[in-house]
């Protein structure tokens, strides 16, 4: 696994969690980090009621984005968080930040401090901030729990994790401000306002549980908060629609994608079984070839023998089976050895009666004597001249005329 160490800017989002009233005491003693007693009371000194808030900046854990906040970077996160302008609104990462914007209080005191996050205690860091006057509004969204999410913008160093796409946070080195914002923006679901902090000559002083409780009608909610109510509806549902277009994009692409390998998936199996077929073919084309041949050898071997078998026969004379036999060739019907057999059978037996009828017309009937044959020395002068000039090649190519 590779490792990437790197100074980026990170926005650290909180959410706000149960609100309550807590004592001025929880923030005095040892490990508290505070500014000038002066510099507060200078921020307080007009204010007859001032309004302090306590929250959780980080804690130990994964957040939402994928970023690792290691104890390291909440024990740096305590030191840079005392001084620390709060404003109302968040600049986003690449925002305008050189603009000018209202501050709304201050942090005044950090500390390190342990909470239960799912049954196991992890450290965070806590922040008390001073809420000025100017800001009755918020003041009174925080106290009916409708304000307390902060989003935190400073910088850090990190090492990157490539193949888990984490970043674990080993220092926060600079915070710029410390903005409330909208529910539902934090990315640490534990982390927020936790307390409500009312100081006045020092001494504390518990709100009263029906004001803390106050409950909100829906015409009261309209009157009281429609715009604010606008730009929330706004912002949570512009990233949503934005993010269901980014899916329906993708969604869309994906699918374009898929149809297109699907496409040319099935141009190249049609290719493929273009080319099997043909091949298919071609193969069925020699096998055919090498049957026919191979019955058309077999044939002619069987044609002899029938031949030879004929010319046995002491009723037909050996040169009229030869003359009947000259100019036939076995046909192979239909790949059928034996269907072709007797087809040739049947075919010279036509053949070689019909010219043995030719012969007697000839050389006489009373001549023809096929019974002789293989006794030349016996046969009558006249009838076997008859015979040699039946067999010559242009009395031959006469009787074919007559066929």
């Amino acid at each position: 696994m590779k490792n990437k160490r790197k100074d980026e800017n990170f926005n650290f989002h909180v959410q706000v969690s149960s609100v309550s009233e807590i004592s001025s005491d929880e923030w005095t003693g040892g490990g508290i980090l505070t500014i000038d007693e002066a510099a507060i009371e200078e921020m307080t000194k007009d204010d007859e009621k001032p309004f302090f808030v306590e929250f959780v900046a980080l804690y130990e854990g994964l957040s939402g984005n994928k970023n690792k906040y290691t104890e390291a970077a909440i024990k740096s996160c305590v030191k840079e968080m005392v001084g620390t302008n709060m404003y109302k609104g968040h600049v986003p990462p690449g925002g305008k930040d050189w603009m000018y914007r209202e501050p709304v209080g201050k942090v005044i005191s950090a500390k390190e401090a342990t909470i239960v996050i799912d049954g196991k205690r992890v450290l965070a860091a806590k922040g008390k901030a001073y809420i000025t006057d100017a800001e009755p509004k918020l003041r009174k969204d925080i106290k009916k729990g409708m304000a307390g999410p902060v989003s935190i913008l400073g910088d850090a160093r990190a090492i990157r994790h490539l193949t888990t796409g984490t970043r674990e946070i080993v220092e926060i080195y600079s915070l710029k401000s410390i903005d409330f914002c909208n529910p539902g923006t934090a990315g640490m679901k534990k982390a927020g306002v936790t307390a409500i902090v009312t100081e006045m000559s020092g001494e504390p002083e518990i709100e009263k549980e029906d004001d803390k409780m106050e409950r909100l009608t829906l015409k009261q909610l309209k009157e009281d908060y429609a715009e604010e109510l606008k730009l929330l509806l706004a912002e949570m549902l512009e990233p949503k629609l934005n993010e269901f277009k980014s899916e329906f994009t993708k969604v869309e692409d994906d699918l374009k994608k898929s149809l297109e390998e699907k496409e040319t998936s099935i141009q190249e199996m049609q290719s493929k079984l273009d080319t099997l077929a043909k091949e298919k073919e071609e193969v069925e084309k020699k096998f055919e070839k090498e049957v026919h041949d191979r019955l058309e050898a077999e044939l002619k071997v069987l044609a002899s023998e029938i031949v030879e078998e004929m010319k046995k026969d002491e009723n037909i004379d050996t040169k009229v089976i030869e003359i009947a036999c000259k100019d036939i060739e076995p046909t192979l019907i239909d790949n059928d050895l034996e269907k072709s057999k007797e087809a040739f059978k049947d075919r010279i037996k036509k053949e070689v009666e019909k010219t043995s009828i030719l012969v007697k017309e000839i050389i006489g009937e009373n001549n023809y004597n096929p019974s002789t044959k293989g006794h030349s020395k016996n046969q009558n002068t006249k009838a076997k001249n008859k015979l040699e000039e039946f067999l010559s090649p242009e009395l031959r190519k006469a009787m074919k005329g007559k066929e």
